[in-house]
């Protein structure tokens, strides 16, 4: 995990978002890894902070078994998921033009060790844990820190703005911007 923070805090230029994408490319972060910074939450994902800084954020999300987040979009970000642990369903839809049911355009499973990227000109997404019985774990990356989201309702295509919230703040070492070499 250090390894990937210092890759991140050391972007700098005009190129950035091309080099943000490039490096979370070069993720290979297993569950050892970040295991002491799960938090879990049987009543909805938790949003574990990583670190925040004013090119990015890194966010550890849990998922108990069957949690999905809201249809949302990412206010003019660009973010990236690495599933960690699990299978994640990313349902992707289209902006509704019209009130009523929203259209699903694409349905993309995502396994341990894969990558997505989304931008709100791919369309808005929601992302479930799959399993009845196993939890999932994912690394978001998102170019420019992500605090304000529309959601949708899929039913009537309705959409309110909503900030977001962290679950437990990740510890000193990693949210003040110094680097720890171990992972506690």
């Amino acid at each position: 995990m250090s390894k990937l923070l210092l890759k991140l805090d050391s972007i700098s230029g005009n190129n950035k978002v091309m080099v943000f994408a490039s490096r979370i490319h070069q993720v290979k972060i297993g569950k050892e890894e970040i295991e002491n910074y799960c938090i879990w939450n049987k009543s909805g994902l938790t949003r574990n902070y990583l670190r925040k800084t004013e090119e990015y954020e890194l966010l550890l999300l849990c998922w108990e078994p069957g949690q999905r987040s809201s249809i949302h979009d990412h206010n003019g970000q660009r973010g990236w998921c690495y599933v960690i642990e699990g299978t994640i369903r990313e349902e992707q839809f289209e902006f509704p033009k019209i009130p009523g049911k929203m259209k699903l355009i694409n349905n993309p499973f995502l396994k341990q060790g894969e990558l997505a990227h989304i931008r709100d000109d791919i369309g808005l997404h929601r992302l479930s844990n799959v399993s009845d019985d196993e939890r999932a774990i994912t690394l978001h990356l998102y170019v420019k820190p992500l605090e304000r989201v529309n959601v949708f309702n899929e039913f009537t295509g309705t959409m309110r703005e909503i900030t977001l919230e962290y679950d437990p703040i990740a510890p000193d070492s990693y949210r003040d911007g110094s680097i720890s070499e171990q992972v506690r």
